[in-house]
């Protein structure tokens, strides 16, 4: 008898794992194969000009989203999935969250009114970068890490698909126009904030919340569990982000055009994998707690399988680059063919990353090294990006994106081996 409920609760878990998996598979399509469908008529609309300032905003603005996410995205959603059965503590854990964010976002608000208006290069502008801030905002209400941490993203799926799918469709219906590049931005940030409204009704959905004015000391507490956290994503932006926006300070806003939207074909692939890595965080976690044996193992899986589908796929990105282009961006972006070469193979790379860095080293309370690796790699990166840039140009800046992600990454694939003994243990146990 015993052992038949323990092969129920495991089939359940595992149905769970699925569901989890496929919403947020759903989910990233919604974020990036949903948007990429108005690539090819933004790109020939607004042009490589346009096109590229509302890539630079995006980038600028990126920051103060990293701001508002800290580091709640893993730490929060360890917490919830470690005490998703505890009503009061699940509780407090939304709402130190939640507000945490929230005194975030109006820091972050105060800090761009400084930056917009203290340069020409932003104050020309200051629309397009008060409508991409409602981003911050729809993200700061979309509590999307109570859901992964809750393995209930199927709610989350379903309106992130419903709300792009509207916004996709705005942009066909309103944008006809070069100089309706602001209403891009416009239906852009209020599908966010209307995403983040009407998620607060699936919260309840999915187990009932105490409403708690959470204790100073318990939003700080919720900021230090982020700390390690939120300093590893400072690190990965100083690359990732920064590359757009010191392109467009330096070459631009036609080589940001460029860059970013090959760079939307290369999220666009990442996009499709990630969700595993996402799905699978929680449940590594719950494992680790438990057993380090079963941590492992489920570690092995997904980097085997989906190390190996990721790879295969960024041959054929890398093959077909030139017609991706000519379909999906025009004649008029064939600069772009190139910046996807070198940056083909970046979805793999950043499976390895996820996966000693996030799955394994976090999990095992290896944080700080994490961070003390990527920290000095990310400054060095950003100084080799004004040089790469300052040279070679929007090629430079891909080339500096994909030599980083690969050097931090073998530096993560060698911490995880000397201090977890991963990958060198338990492969037979797969």
């Amino acid at each position: 008898m015993k052992g038949i409920l323990s092969d129920t609760v495991s089939m359940q878990k595992d149905n769970s794992l699925r569901d989890n998996m496929l919403s947020l598979f759903l989910l990233q399509g919604a974020n990036y194969v949903l948007p990429l469908l108005t690539v090819p008529y933004l790109v020939r609309v607004l042009g490589p000009e346009k096109f590229g300032l509302i890539a630079f905003a995006q980038a600028f603005i990126q920051y103060f989203v990293l701001l508002t996410d800290y580091g709640f995205n893993l730490s929060a959603t360890r917490l919830i999935s470690i005490n998703r059965h505890d009503v009061e503590k699940r509780s407090q854990i939304f709402w130190s969250t939640t507000w945490a964010k929230v005194g975030l976002m109006f820091i972050s608000l105060l800090v761009m009114t400084v930056i917009v208006f203290s340069f020409r290069r932003f104050s020309a502008e200051w629309p397009l970068y008060y409508l991409t801030f409602m981003v911050v905002a729809g993200n700061v209400l979309f509590p999307v890490w109570y859901f992964q941490g809750m393995e209930r993203m199927k709610f989350v799926s379903a309106l992130n698909i419903f709300i792009k799918t509207i916004s996709v469709a705005a942009i066909f219906v309103f944008v006809h126009h070069q100089r309706d590049y602001i209403l891009v931005a416009a239906i852009q940030a209020s599908g966010m904030i209307a995403g983040g409204l009407l998620s607060i009704y699936f919260v309840q959905k999915i187990g009932p919340l105490q409403f708690l004015m959470p204790k100073p000391d318990l939003v700080v507490s919720a900021i230090k569990e982020g700390w390690h956290i939120f300093i590893s994503s400072v690190g990965i932006s100083l690359y990732v982000s920064s590359t757009a926006f010191v392109l467009g300070l330096m070459a631009g806003n036609v080589a940001v055009g460029y860059f970013s939207a090959a760079q939307k074909l290369i999220n666009a692939a990442q996009g499709l994998v990630s969700p595993v890595s996402q799905a699978v965080y929680p449940r590594i976690s719950a494992l680790a707690a438990h057993s380090k044996d079963d941590a492992i193992r489920m570690a092995n899986s997904v980097l085997i399988w989906l190390g190996t589908g990721t790879f295969m796929g960024c041959c054929l990105l890398f093959g077909l680059a030139g017609h991706i282009v000519g379909v999906v961006l025009g004649n008029n972006f064939q600069p772009s063919v190139a910046v996807v070469r070198w940056m083909a193979f970046i979805p793999f790379v950043v499976v390895l990353s996820n996966i000693f860095g996030v799955q394994i080293l976090f999990t095992f309370g290896y944080a700080k090294l994490v961070v003390n690796w990527q920290i000095p790699t990310a400054l060095i990166s950003l100084l080799s990006l004004f040089i790469m840039i300052r040279f070679f140009g929007v090629i430079g800046a891909a080339v500096n994106l994909f030599v980083t992600e690969l050097f931090i990454t073998i530096g993560f694939i060698a911490i995880s081996s000397m201090k977890v003994g991963y990958p060198n243990v338990s492969f037979n146990k797969i």
